[in-house]
């Protein structure tokens, strides 16, 4: 994958100037981005950057464009030598939305510490509440999943990864290969009544492909009533 910022000038004009309405959300993983990067270098006009960068490695980070239209209450991160996330809460609609890169050599310690955080912040969000509506979005590396027939996998980190979606009552809904014969992208959401379709399609910004995800309501014409 290149580097975020030559991302920025596809994502503005085929994904945000193209698109009636806008996408309230935009997960971008395989950033390449680290400190000295500001964030305004990677800014698209009408969106707030949320980002994790990985800083010992080349490569990695993902980063999450969140239309000005949410209001975000809390932004939350995780980024080891390997793994990275972030996610943000939007209040008004008690929404929970989270960036997440696995590389595929991730040890199964730093991953295990990544769900943990998340864990937690979904368990604090639901202290006085309802569990929020979830919406995990990443590059997960799991070419050994087949999503049709989930069964027992070598990896250690396969079966926390099933506990952790267990427990919030996940559904992985990316059904069709991202590379190659991979699904690797993956969308996990508890609200699989919400989307209305799933689409994936070669793009030349990489390897991968990119997901789309259409729900049945305008989450920004929530946000703005």
């Amino acid at each position: 994958s290149s580097n975020c910022r030559w991302k920025i000038p596809f994502i503005q004009e085929t994904m945000v100037n193209g698109s009636n309405p806008p996408p309230a959300v935009i997960a971008v993983t395989e950033t390449w981005l680290k400190d000295y990067i500001t964030d305004a270098q990677v800014s698209i006009r009408g969106y707030n950057a949320y980002r994790s960068d990985r800083q010992k490695r080349v490569g990695g980070g993902c980063l999450l464009y969140l239309h000005e239209q949410l209001l975000v209450k809390e932004v939350s991160e995780y980024s080891d030598k390997e793994n990275n996330m972030v996610c943000c809460y939007i209040e008004s609609s008690h929404t929970l939305i989270a960036a997440i890169y696995r590389p595929p050599d991730s040890n199964p310690s730093g991953f295990s510490s990544l769900l943990s955080h998340l864990q937690g912040t979904i368990d604090r969000i639901s202290e006085n509440h309802r569990m929020p509506d979830l919406y995990i979005l990443g590059d997960f590396n799991f070419p050994e999943i087949d999503w049709k027939m989930p069964l027992s996998y070598q990896s250690n980190s396969v079966p926390e990864f099933f506990d952790f979606m267990d427990k919030n009552q996940l559904s992985q809904i990316v059904t069709m290969p991202t590379r190659g014969d991979n699904t690797l992208d993956l969308a996990l959401t508890n609200v699989p009544r919400y989307v209305a379709e799933v689409s994936v399609a070669p793009t030349t910004l990489s390897d991968h492909c990119m997901v789309k995800a259409l729900l049945g309501f305008d989450m920004l014409r929530i946000a703005s009533a």
